[in-house]
């Protein structure tokens, strides 16, 4: 098991949605293969989280644009001397497989599971409180006592229609985090800065730094530069800045 604990902060709107997804998406995956009502809760709301992102934006005319663009920058690469012709290609054909089954989607992505009245009636109550108790929703209660095969069953049906956009999402942050090789830096006092070159589009930062220090870091940026701030964490008292010099790898993803 690595010592070093990774923190990504996205410094462009999309990188915070592909995120957001993907967190979803590992939380369902984690809660859909336990037998627990509880966990089949947990799994129900993450799925319904997706279905919510989806909602705020046109993510996939977005998706598809990001994947045109890297299809059509990777493609340059050809002739680049050291790049790995096989493996090129092969991230070509699956950016032109996933662009396909995701342009292949019927309307807009997530609308058949926001517009299910059985998962219509959860995420309204969902929105509020402890909405979603038993005395609220006795339909919910009643398909929570299920046999869990049906319960799991009927989940990885509704999570099937969002595939081709997880698949799209998976291949794009694939990409975006190895655009670019980690390097060694250090925070002096805990404080560290950089300027970007604007002509290159920075979409995503991640830090890893080493467990055993007990910091994690607070990120401020814009296309233009970006502060890290390296916080303790101390028990029963206010984390603040580490006047510490911090050694971390910092990763600038490009793609």
């Amino acid at each position: 098991m690595t010592d070093l604990i990774t923190f990504e902060y996205p410094l462009h709107e999309r990188s915070r949605t592909l995120l957001r997804l993907t967190h979803c998406f590992n939380q369902f995956d984690y809660h859909i293969e336990h037998q627990s009502p509880w966990e089949t809760r947990a799994a129900m709301s993450a799925m319904l989280d997706i279905s919510s992102i989806l909602a705020r934006a046109d993510i996939k005319s977005d998706l598809i644009k990001e994947m045109e663009r890297q299809t059509v920058l990777l493609g340059k690469m050809r002739q680049t001397q050291g790049v790995d012709p096989v493996a090129l290609e092969e991230i070509l054909v699956n950016l032109n497989t996933t662009m396909t089954n995701l342009h292949n989607v019927g309307g807009q992505l997530g609308k058949q599971i926001r517009d299910h009245e059985f998962l219509k009636s959860i995420l309204q109550r969902g929105s509020l409180p402890g909405g979603d108790c038993d005395f609220d929703l006795p339909l919910y209660h009643q398909w929570l006592e299920m046999p869990f095969q049906d319960r799991q069953g009927q989940l990885l049906d509704w999570i099937e229609t969002v595939k081709p956009l997880r698949m799209a999402v998976e291949l794009l942050l694939h990409l975006t985090r190895g655009s670019a090789v980690p390097k060694e830096e250090i925070a002096e006092n805990g404080f560290f800065q950089k300027t970007l070159d604007g002509n290159v589009s920075v979409q995503l930062l991640r830090i890893e730094v080493s467990k055993s220090q007990h910091l994690y870091p607070e990120i401020s940026g814009s296309k233009h530069r970006f502060n890290i701030r390296f916080i303790e964490t101390r028990p029963l008292e206010h984390p603040q800045q580490t006047q510490q010099h911090v050694n971390f790898q910092l990763t600038t993803c490009i793609m």
